[in-house]
């Protein structure tokens, strides 16, 4: 029976609501919302002097945008205006994994100018928002990136 249900949500996502079942919600307003957060579909401006444009792919279907929001905040405390943080860019996604929207279960960091991954989910299985020490060690290598720019 529970494979029958979610068989039916499924094919219903398609259309974009799951109202056939007591009590659920329209799927729409969450990824509207999850959408009007995302970077807009220009190209992705210059990085600042001595700073770093950072990208960070995640799976809107999976419910990672408040580790993306978590992680976007730290990097503005962390950095400032220095390091910009941008995520789910189509252009951005498709030059990276050649498709627009972002991966499945994905929650990836990646330096926009060398295309260098800092961090995955897809390879740790791990989101790096669950310790601090662990943003702190990806904070540094962001910090070695700008150094080597200056």
């Amino acid at each position: 029976l529970a494979a029958v249900l979610m068989a039916v949500q499924w094919a219903e996502w398609g259309t974009g609501w799951t109202s056939a079942f007591v009590g659920a919600r329209p799927v729409k307003a969450g990824y509207q919302m999850a959408a009007c957060r995302r970077a807009s579909e220009d190209e992705l401006p210059e990085a600042p002097e001595g700073g770093r444009v950072i990208h960070v792919e995640y799976c809107m279907y999976c419910k990672f945008l408040p580790q993306y929001l978590k992680f976007r905040k730290a990097v503005a405390d962390r950095f400032g205006e220095r390091v910009l943080c941008f995520g789910n860019h189509e252009d951005t996604l498709q030059q990276l994994c050649r498709q627009p929207k972002a991966r499945l279960g994905a929650f990836e960091v990646v330096d926009v100018k060398s295309n260098k991954v800092l961090y995955t989910k897809l390879g740790s299985g791990l989101h790096i928002t669950e310790r601090q020490e662990w943003m702190d060690q990806l904070f540094d290598e962001i910090d070695e990136l700008c150094e080597k720019e200056s």
